[in-house]
């Protein structure tokens, strides 16, 4: 968790907190779309401070994920994938948990 007043504090609450985070080959991000019976899409966003200037500078990733159950997410969850080996063109992850559920 960032400190209050932080860099990273400030981009997560600038990002709604879909900052993306990777460590140990793990990606969260926001789970966005269904591709298939078991492909979804998550996006994972990200924001950057410029040092001179102060601007905040804000672009999102797209990843396609496999999912083990269909009834596992929902459009809207918060989710943290894990990195694999690719199961197709554009598949790389897997998703690992749901970290925050959507509101309904």
């Amino acid at each position: 968790m960032a400190r209050e007043g932080s860099r990273a504090w400030e981009l997560q609450q600038h990002t709604g907190g879909e900052q993306q985070q990777v460590e140990n080959g793990s990606v969260a991000g926001l789970f966005i779309r269904r591709g298939g019976l078991l492909t979804s899409m998550v996006r994972a966003g990200r924001g950057v401070r410029q040092r001179r200037v102060g601007l905040l500078s804000c672009w999102a990733c797209r990843y396609l994920a496999h999912v083990e159950s269909s009834s596992e997410v929902s459009i809207g969850d918060y989710v943290r994938l894990e990195g694999c080996r690719p199961l197709s063109k554009n598949k790389r992850f897997t998703v690992a948990e749901v970290i925050r559920a959507a509101d309904k």
